[in-house]
C-alpha cells in the first residue's frame, strides 16, 4: 500500500509556498491588506 506516490525526477520534497507563484500586483494582496486593517476584536470577544 502506497500512501504518497513519489515520482522519479521529483524536485521538491515539500509543497511550494504559493506566494512565489502569484505576481506582486495581484488583487489578492490588496484584499489581504484590507482584511489586515479590519479590527476583529469585538467579533473575537463574542466567539473566543
Amino acid at each position: 500500500m502506497v500512501l504518497i506516490e513519489d515520482k522519479i525526477g521529483q524536485q521538491l520534497l515539500t509543497p511550494l509556498d504559493l506566494r512565489y507563484l502569484i505576481p506582486k500586483n495581484h488583487p489578492c494582496y490588496f484584499i489581504q491588506n484590507v482584511v489586515d486593517e479590519i479590527d476583529f476584536s469585538k467579533f473575537d470577544a463574542n466567539y473566543c
